[in-house]
């Protein structure tokens, strides 16, 4: 393989496990259709199977290729994605999260010895893998370029545990196209109604639904006739039926399930409420501030990084019900939720569009490979 010049259009070939629906899937796909937009061989291969986004990507112009790599370690499917990687001439090889790294660097190793081998973290607790996974992944960072977080709050983390030495590690920010939540129009508020929120997220834990609720009772006691709209599916969804009756908020807070149209859904607030315990750097919260939705959330991760307080966004600590009703009445009461909402569209448009995103992934691959 030569040595790439440095305008040279480069093979960029990203590792997942699947395609089924997430954000590191979506942020996977977007990115490669970003780096074929931008000019290169784009590819992502699926240690396991296609998953249910593959023919999105497809459609998108990507080459798609799954591996069907059973559960457990297989040596196997290491020696396929060195072949896949080197039927492709990848000059990149990017993988996302720990569990699949070991395959993706020792196939690179196998396959494309002159290719840079980068991983993206995608936070904190979603992003440590089984206990295997993550020693395999210490035990192949010798063979691994950089390390890549999506926020400065998962760089200082990873560094702090002395999982990753410091000079290893890089921050950059998803990024997410932004044209349809930066050009849906503004629904009108119903009459009546006084504030609209809106969230996305899956129905698990983490996402911190019951504490939202609780805190949102308290608000319907101050705003009457306050809104909570809750988009998203999971095992959760029976436990948040029944808080919603036992807290009184029918017709107040509701559950639509999954949206197809997170843009629509958005466009329909005026503020995003989000009540997560731990986070990287989710894409719901690009797509809210491309929206032009001021955001009201838990202090986690990269979110105030990318939503700074006082400009864009208010914050409260995570799992506290009467601190985050106290926010969203701060924030409703405030007369600045049409101000910070202009402003967070501003600085999505300015640096976390998808585009943003494939620049400065391109930049760094491109400072690696000078660096061979």
């Amino acid at each position: 393989m030569t040595e790439p010049g440095p305008e040279r259009p480069l093979s960029i070939v990203q590792v997942v496990d699947d395609l089924n629906a997430g954000g590191l899937e979506r942020f996977a796909i977007d990115l490669g259709v970003a780096h074929r937009r931008a000019g290169h061989a784009s590819a992502i291969v699926c240690l396991g199977g296609r998953g249910a986004l593959a023919g999105q990507a497809e459609a998108a112009g990507l080459a798609v290729e799954a591996l069907e790599k059973p559960s457990g370690l297989s040596p196997r499917a290491c020696w396929r994605l060195a072949q896949a990687l080197r039927r492709r001439r990848a000059d990149v090889v990017h993988s996302h999260n720990p569990g699949v790294h070991h395959y993706a660097a020792a196939a690179a190793k196998l396959g494309v010895r002159d290719a840079v081998v980068v991983n993206t973290r995608h936070g904190v607790s979603g992003s440590s893998g089984a206990r295997y996974s993550e020693r395999y992944f210490r035990q192949v960072l010798r063979w691994t370029d950089k390390v890549v977080y999506v926020s400065r709050d998962s760089e200082a983390y990873y560094a702090g545990q002395g999982i990753v030495p410091r000079a290893q590690g890089v921050t950059i920010w998803n990024g997410t196209p932004l044209e349809a939540f930066t050009s849906a129009a503004r629904a009108p508020r119903p009459h009546g109604v006084a504030l609209r929120l809106v969230t996305l997220g899956r129905l698990v834990p983490v996402k911190g639904h019951a504490t939202l609720l609780t805190a949102f009772a308290r608000v319907l006691g101050e705003i009457p006739s306050a809104e909570l709209h809750i988009h998203g599916e999971g095992p959760l969804r029976g436990k948040l039926e029944a808080d919603i009756e036992r807290l009184g908020l029918r017709g107040h807070a509701f559950l639509p399930g999954e949206t197809r149209n997170t843009a629509g859904a958005l466009a329909n607030g005026d503020a995003f409420v989000f009540s997560s315990t731990s986070e990287g750097l989710p894409m719901v919260i690009l797509e809210a501030m491309g929206a032009g939705l001021p955001v009201i959330s838990t202090r986690v991760g990269g979110v105030p990084e990318v939503a700074p307080e006082g400009e864009t966004a208010w914050y409260c600590e995570p799992g506290n019900a009467e601190a985050l009703a106290d926010l969203i009445l701060t924030a409703a009461q405030s007369g600045e939720l049409e101000r910070r909402g202009a402003q967070a569209k501003a600085r999505a448009m300015a640096t976390l569009s998808i585009e943003a995103a494939q620049h400065n992934y391109e930049s760094l691959f491109r400072q690696l490979l000078g660096n061979r």
